[in-house]
């Protein structure tokens, strides 16, 4: 499975991040350098068990 492009673009910055998510999406991070922006059972079923966390607004 090719983690990169269920990622999709990177944000450098949470802020500018949070900017861009939609209802059903979540803002994840593994480095808490680089944020993306996935579909919350994207997050849920795939993302979190390879220890992603989830942004809180």
């Amino acid at each position: 499975m090719n983690i990169s492009k269920l990622l999709g673009v990177p944000y450098a910055n949470l802020k500018t991040a949070k900017v861009f998510v939609k209802p059903g999406q979540v803002v994840v991070t593994y480095n808490k350098k680089t944020y993306f922006i996935v579909k919350k059972d994207v997050f849920t079923n795939i993302l979190h068990p390879l220890n992603y966390n989830a942004i809180n607004s």
